[in-house]
């Protein structure tokens, strides 16, 4: 199952439509990460497991990122590293 952390940027309108298509999803704003910055959403999303969905293009940063994110498409979704592989 794809394990999601929708970041605060986007509608909370993809929550129960991507729920609706089987995706374990988490709303940033609903765990208590509104307003918190890249590297708490980033640590939150990689000690869930969670594929972090954006529009926040401070995430395509990769010099910023680099060792913590295995893939980005378009700065709109990335997949964390678990911790034990950083």
């Amino acid at each position: 199952m794809l394990r999601l952390l929708l970041d605060e940027d986007l509608p909370r309108s993809l929550v129960p439509r991507l729920r609706a298509e089987g995706c374990d999803i988490e709303d940033a704003r609903s765990v208590g990460l509104r307003g918190k910055s890249d590297d708490e959403i980033l640590a939150y999303g990689t000690d869930q497991l969670r594929t972090i969905l954006t529009a926040d293009v401070g995430f395509a940063n990769i010099l910023r990122f680099r060792s913590e994110v295995t893939t980005a498409s378009s700065s709109y979704g990335f997949q964390t590293k678990s911790r034990s592989t950083l």
